[in-house]
């Protein structure tokens, strides 16, 4: 029997705009790691809307601060040692996630981090942040 994990909202100071920026700005990290160093300058955990998502934010850069790469193994891990793998949906939810980007573009220029800035805060959508 597989059990649903409680989605619980958050009252975040400043929104990602909605639940598809959220999920994607996670899934864009699963994927590659790397552009967690590009996305902690404009977003932090409390962006959040969905609990579980701020806690899978939140395992990243627990990662980060512990110098290992927030690939989709190390995030479960911190997950687990937290107590909040079951409450976000486990492996399961992490690898639906890396689902929700499927393509990856490195903003590169300081025009593209200001779009790139602009689409994970929901205000602009013209192109995807990942």
């Amino acid at each position: 029997m597989t059990t649903t994990p409680n989605i619980q909202i958050a009252k975040p100071a400043h929104l990602l705009g909605d639940l598809t920026s959220e999920n994607s700005v996670l899934g864009a990290v699963i994927q590659r790691p790397d552009a967690l160093f590009d996305v902690t300058p404009l977003v932090k955990p409390e962006d959040f809307l969905l609990l579980r998502n701020r806690y899978v934010f939140e395992a990243m850069l627990d990662t980060q601060e512990n110098g290992q790469i927030a690939d989709i193994v190390n995030i479960n891990a911190a997950l687990s040692r937290a107590g909040k793998l079951q409450d976000v949906g486990g492996m399961q939810y992490l690898l639906n996630l890396m689902g929700a980007c499927p393509m990856i573009d490195r903003p590169r220029t300081t025009p593209d981090m200001w779009h790139a800035r602009h689409i994970a805060i929901g205000c602009v959508r013209q192109r995807p942040l990942c």
